[in-house]
């Protein structure tokens, strides 16, 4: 795409339209979620180089303005919601679903109606497949962006106020048996994995808040534990006695 924008565009203009053609690429292809960072910096020092040999003035509507794709509110929210204690996994969540959405509509920001958010939607669940919990996820990340804009004045109607949720067959999941867990515990020979698993069903923590626990958040004499969860937010949870026995013959 941009190889063929640069073979077809006009001789003209400035270092700052260069800059801004080469972060749109950047942007679009972050936006796929395809490449690492570690890619993306040698793509684009690629494109710059390629670029600074041609003075280029974008032409009609070949390429989208830079600041429908990154407009001020857009930054601003993501800053916000790291000062907030998004963790990192989340905001790039936040990012990816609102990078594609941007990308699909090519409108500003005060510019997007409720129709172009539900058929943005409505294209994710038929034409692209997701599961409607994946779908209202989306839902649920574009309706916090354009809530804070609205709040903040950045634009004068929430679009999401009429965007309601996808309905979808709401799965019940049973809870394994007393005996289904004695013969998980059997099956497993590692002191490691028997210490996990007593951890997770004596606590109910999430398997990313055992990953990544500390000895020094570990009180064993007192059965209790410390575990930092989501927004960042520190609670303490408790061990059983039988989790406390594999946790410290794994430890031992």
């Amino acid at each position: 795409m941009w190889l063929n924008f640069l073979l077809h565009t006009e001789r003209e203009i400035t270092t700052k339209t260069m800059t801004q053609f080469t972060d749109l690429v950047l942007t679009r292809l972050d936006a796929t979620g395809v490449f690492t960072q570690q890619q993306l910096s040698i793509i684009k020092a690629n494109v710059q180089a390629l670029a600074d040999s041609f003075d280029m003035k974008p032409k009609g509507n070949q390429v989208v303005p830079y600041d429908y794709l990154q407009p001020d509110g857009y930054k601003a929210y993501l800053v916000i919601k790291k000062t907030e204690g998004l963790s990192d996994k989340s905001l790039k969540a936040y990012k990816f679903a609102i990078d594609h959405f941007l990308l699909a509509v090519m409108k500003p920001l005060d510019k997007i109606v409720p129709t172009d958010i539900q058929l943005y939607l409505y294209k994710k669940q038929t034409a692209d497949g997701n599961q409607v919990s994946s779908v209202n996820n989306i839902r649920r990340y574009l309706s916090s962006f354009f809530g804070w804009l609205y709040d903040g004045h950045w634009i004068e109607e929430n679009p999401m106020k009429q965007v309601k949720a996808v309905k979808g067959l709401k799965k019940v999941y049973e809870p394994i048996t007393a005996e289904q867990f004695e013969l998980m515990m059997e099956k497993t020979e590692s002191p490691r994995d028997r210490a996990v698993l007593a951890v997770l069903a004596g606590s109910g923590i999430r398997v990313g808040e055992a990953c990544t626990m500390r000895l020094d958040q570990l009180d064993l004499q007192n059965r209790r534990f410390r575990v930092r969860g989501k927004g960042n937010k520190e609670r303490i949870c408790f061990l059983t006695p039988r989790a406390k026995c594999e946790l410290q013959r794994y430890l031992n």
